[in-house]
């Protein structure tokens, strides 16, 4: 969901909500992405909050290359700030196998409460 009210600099933000009772989910969801070529490194950044000091969960990031998981990455988000704060994530040419679609996904095991998003930015 696009979020017009919380945001870092201009809006919209995005609104990541997991609503269910549970805090356990397997299904990813894609953030943000690019076109690679074969061999390339790439970084991928943002600014992210929670939307209340009682955000509970973790957000596991994965890389996709063409919709199949290149890399469960590190740090993996077991505690947000309320505060905007930048987070990034690289790849090396090694695991770029082949010229496609790099995606950065979230596997959000997380309470009710939402996060935002922001000011995404790439760097090959």
């Amino acid at each position: 969901m696009l979020d017009y009210i919380t945001y870092r600099t201009t809006a919209p933000s995005l609104g990541i909500t997991w609503n269910l009772t549970t805090t356990t989910s397997k299904t990813p969801i894609k953030v943000m992405s690019t076109m690679i070529n074969a061999g390339a490194s790439a970084n991928f950044a943002m600014y992210i909050q929670s939307s209340n000091a009682s955000w509970a969960g973790e957000l596991v990031p994965q890389w996709r290359l063409n919709g199949t998981v290149v890399k469960t990455v590190t740090p993996t988000l077991t505690s947000l700030p309320t505060s905007w704060t930048q987070y990034s994530w690289d790849t090396t040419g090694i695991a770029i196998s082949a010229s496609g679609e790099l995606s950065l996904e979230f596997i959000p095991n997380m309470n009710t409460y939402s996060i935002n998003i922001d000011d995404f930015e790439v760097t090959l």
